[in-house]
């Protein structure tokens, strides 16, 4: 018979307490929980529904029109409308989700970001074209993780949100010199590094004998 001492048993009940509740789906599909969390998060009251009338307005930049296109497709990829990306020429629109380089941001590290999320639509600014592209990277995860609408939408929080890297080197590896992985795969990995803002690849492709 096996004797456990109190030290032992209590982690194991409060283990065991803890597998007992069931989760839901608004705990495992929470569009607030992102990864990595924010420096910073304001929740506020309210959501921003995607529709066929939104559009994506970006600076008249070639990296950041790119990352305009890139959001138009993941917000169709989470069962949003095929929104029209234009150039942001500084004119407020409402039900637009703009793009902009300037304005306030969270901190000077590479990466840094701003985002305003209301009823009307959303802002996503940063000093250089990387903080827009992280930026999009938390909306997506926002969409991959939110609910939809009654009409099937997407929708997005409202939510303010101020974030820079804590780490200037965020990176994985990949070791293919032992395992073997196809190039969709590879594709796969990296897309995956993107969307969680690591900014290392760490390719292990040959073993030297």
């Amino acid at each position: 018979m096996i004797k456990l001492s109190r030290i032992t048993a209590l982690p194991l009940l409060l283990l065991c307490i803890t597998c007992s509740r069931t989760a839901t789906r608004e705990d495992i599909m929470d569009p607030h929980a992102i990864v990595p969390y924010p420096a910073s998060m304001e929740l506020r009251k309210g959501e921003f529904v995607l529709s066929g009338d939104s559009a994506i307005l970006a600076s008249n930049d070639e990296s950041v029109q790119r990352s305009a296109a890139m959001l138009a497709e993941f917000i169709r990829q989470a069962g949003g409308p095929a929104l029209k990306t234009g150039r942001y020429d500084g004119t407020p629109s409402k039900g637009a989700i703009v793009l902009v380089l300037g304005g306030e941001t969270a901190g000077s590290r590479a990466g840094a970001h701003s985002i305003e999320i209301g009823v009307d639509g959303a802002i996503l600014s940063a000093p250089a074209p990387e903080g827009i592209f992280r930026g999009i990277q938390t909306l997506r995860q926002m969409l991959m993780a939110g609910k939809k609408d009654r009409n099937a939408t997407a929708v997005l929080p409202c939510v303010s949100i101020t974030d820079q890297p804590r780490f200037s080197w965020r990176g994985l590896n990949l070791d293919t010199s032992r395992h073997f992985y196809d190039k969709e795969s590879i594709k796969r990995y990296l897309d995956l590094l993107a969307l969680y803002k690591m900014n290392v690849f760490h390719w292990l492709s040959l073993i030297h004998i």
